[in-house]
């Protein structure tokens, strides 16, 4: 069997809504990982890491993931006692501001979840630099032309990134852009948010989600890369992308939230889903779940006449996480607060199951929520 096949068996356990004490257990599970990860390693950010030997890559400025350690650093910082968590958060805040000079819209990500997060959580005037500063960066690189911020040219793509747009990051640039909009910033930002999420949306604002567009050179109309949600985690990345859009920019884009979510729910209900799915016995990837989970809690949170749905829906698909697929668990064979399932390509061509810093993010906040720690439209 290879690993492109290879999937953890479920442990068949009931379903049912975490317990307080569960989910006070896994979040120390988790907030205890991520400390001895940074102990381990303190001027690296961990990127993924092997489930079996528990062996790590990093990377000194982050590549597209830094914001998501720094943001389980102020997460730490949150739902514990521990007095240096929130200096330790502060520190790398400051260190992400080398990631604001590579053309990548992963910018706004690392803005939002590394240092709008020590703003809005901690009032950390670093962070409040830094969110602010990277905003105007991320909105500079508006394509009027593309009506999007594009992917742009970093990690190899050259050109190509010019003309492509991707909904990874399109959550995080809402929400960033708003936010210092909304601070005292240039109003202009929120304009440049809409018309991103709108690359998105247009159409059918309930239609499916597409998850990367390339613009043709020949007639600049975009097409769409990944028809017919091949990819999990671009699914997640496009439900959480319109919760965003709805929390920040209005009730507009409630009908493309709804709709996300809906599609999400008939696809996958409380399972993890494969990485691609359609290879249902490939493997899985458990940073989908912990995305639309999080999403989910999100916009069970707004008032909604489907809230109580949304958010009995994203707790059981975080109770099949923790119960199935984080270590510390009863019969999950993983150190405490390794998130086992994750799926990522380590190289070209080569997709594997990872332990991913993103996927702890999502787990970890999601939890925190379901805590009452954290307010779920604060992140």
């Amino acid at each position: 069997m290879t690993l492109d096949e290879a999937r953890p068996a479920p442990t068949g356990r009931p379903a049912g809504a975490l317990t307080t004490g569960e989910i006070g257990t896994a979040l120390a599970h988790l907030t205890a990982r991520v400390e001895r990860i940074h102990r381990a390693a303190p001027e690296q950010v961990p990127l993924f890491a092997d489930p079996a030997t528990g062996e790590w890559t990093t990377s000194r400025r982050g590549s597209w993931v830094g914001g998501f350690w720094v943001g389980l650093l102020w997460l730490r910082a949150t739902v514990t006692d521990d007095p240096t968590a929130a200096p330790a958060a502060a520190q790398w805040t400051v260190r992400l501001r080398d990631r604001l000079d590579d053309d990548t819209v992963t910018r706004a990500m690392t803005c939002w979840y590394g240092a709008a997060l020590g703003v809005r959580l901690h009032d950390d005037p670093a962070a409040t630099g830094l969110a602010r500063l990277g905003a105007g960066v991320v909105a500079r690189c508006y394509d009027p032309d593309l009506g999007a911020v594009p992917v742009g040219t970093a990690f190899g793509l050259g050109e190509v990134g010019r003309h492509r747009v991707s909904v990874d990051s399109a959550g995080a640039l809402v929400r960033l852009l708003c936010w210092a909009a909304d601070d005292g910033g240039d109003p202009r930002l929120r304009t440049v948010a809409a018309r991103h999420l709108d690359r998105f949306t247009a159409g059918d604002p309930t239609g499916p989600v597409p998850v990367e567009l390339d613009r043709d050179p020949a007639t600049g109309a975009l097409v769409d890369r990944h028809p017919g949600g091949s990819w999990a985690r671009g699914e997640a990345w496009a439900l959480l992308a319109t919760v965003d859009a709805h929390l920040a920019l209005g009730d507009g884009y409630r009908p493309a939230a709804q709709a996300a979510a809906e599609r999400w729910l008939t696809r996958h209900g409380d399972r993890v889903p494969a990485d691609r799915p359609e290879r249902p016995d490939g493997l899985l990837d458990t940073a989908a779940a912990a995305i639309a989970g999080y999403a989910l809690r999100k916009l069970g949170a707004v008032g909604l006449p489907d809230a109580e749905r949304y958010a009995s829906a994203a707790d059981l698909l975080l109770a099949r996480l923790v119960r199935e697929h984080l270590g510390g668990s009863p019969g999950v064979d993983a150190p405490p607060g390794m998130l086992r399932g994750g799926c990522y390509e380590v190289r070209p061509g080569q997709r594997r199951e990872v332990e991913t810093v993103w996927g702890t993010f999502f787990l970890t906040a999601a939890l925190a929520t379901a805590a009452g720690r954290i307010h779920p439209t604060v992140l």
